[in-house]
């Protein structure tokens, strides 16, 4: 079957399929938030449809079937090698192709989220670059981020399981390195969507995600009808699917040497620093606007 063109459905399709591109890192709040970017009734809500394991997010409401049929792939789940190799070679045409399959099942905008790795710096320039997608960078306090991120990979569990009991042991140096790369990352993308002139919305983890589902949800309305997305609240909003894996909030509690991490960042001038969140100070519009209701 030939593969379908890109430019061919932008031109004969009849409704502008938009996407939100949620620009972040591992363990920052992105599986809720992009569950409730799914329960907008004109989204077709993704998750990490670069992974390497997978194109997470294809296993419902025909989406595989469609995205095989548009794309002339024969791939029998989300973790299909043939699937993943063409998300990973082809990112520009594969969120193309998610976008007709939006289309596909009546649904007018497409939401995924980008980590550091999942895309090259060339595609990547060409994804921020590109007016049709909206970007929402999520950021969450640099010492929570990697803490959740240790934990997830000494549990091998990335959702759903219950780590409050486990306490790795965390070297300082270590953190540091792993947050100046990780500030590399946010550096990077903003940078490239000032370069290009582009509008975007910085959302802080612990301020605008880390809260009720309603709240959030009826925040992100507001906020993405503010941006021009013409989106609406669903009539029945569903519950929530997501449990947080650590219901601890202080993170040198959750570490097992919790005093000794904080003496050594204090003693090198960084406790501050590690209990920030990225972007800070980035000029750009930060946190989601709050509903009247």
């Amino acid at each position: 079957m030939k593969f379908w063109h890109p430019k061919k459905r932008r031109q004969n399709s009849k409704v502008k399929i938009s996407e939100i591109a949620v620009l972040s890192a591992p363990r920052s709040g992105t599986n809720f938030f992009c569950e409730c970017l799914a329960d907008l009734p004109e989204v077709m809500g993704m998750h990490e449809i670069f992974n390497k394991d997978g194109v997470f997010g294809v296993d419902s409401d025909r989406k595989l079937s469609i995205l095989n049929e548009v794309t002339g792939l024969n791939a029998s789940s989300l973790r299909s090698e043939q699937l993943i190799n063409f998300f990973r070679d082809r990112p520009i045409e594969a969120v193309e192709a998610l976008s007709e399959t939006a289309r596909q099942i009546d649904k007018k905008f497409v939401s995924y989220k980008i980590f550091p790795g999942h895309v090259s710096n060339p595609s990547l320039e060409e994804f921020l670059s590109a007016k049709h997608r909206y970007p929402i960078v999520l950021t969450r306090r640099r010492l929570d981020v990697y803490v959740s991120l240790q934990k997830a990979r000494i549990s091998k569990s990335w959702r759903h399981s219950d780590t409050s009991d486990l306490k790795p042991r965390i070297e300082t140096h270590e953190f540091l390195e792993w947050s100046k790369a990780n500030d590399d990352w946010y550096r990077q993308i903003t940078d490239s969507l000032d370069r290009h002139g582009r509008s975007f919305r910085i959302l802080s983890y612990s301020a605008d995600v880390d809260v009720p589902k309603s709240e959030l949800m009826r925040n992100l309305v507001t906020t993405l009808r503010f941006e021009g997305i013409d989106v609406s609240a669903p009539s029945a909003p569903e519950a929530e699917r997501f449990n947080r894996q650590d219901l601890k909030t202080d993170p040198f509690s959750k570490i097992a040497n919790g005093d000794e991490v904080h003496q050594g960042l204090a003693k090198q001038g960084v406790l501050s620093y590690a209990l920030e969140e990225p972007l800070s100070g980035h000029p750009a519009k930060h946190g989601l606007v709050k509903s009247s209701q």
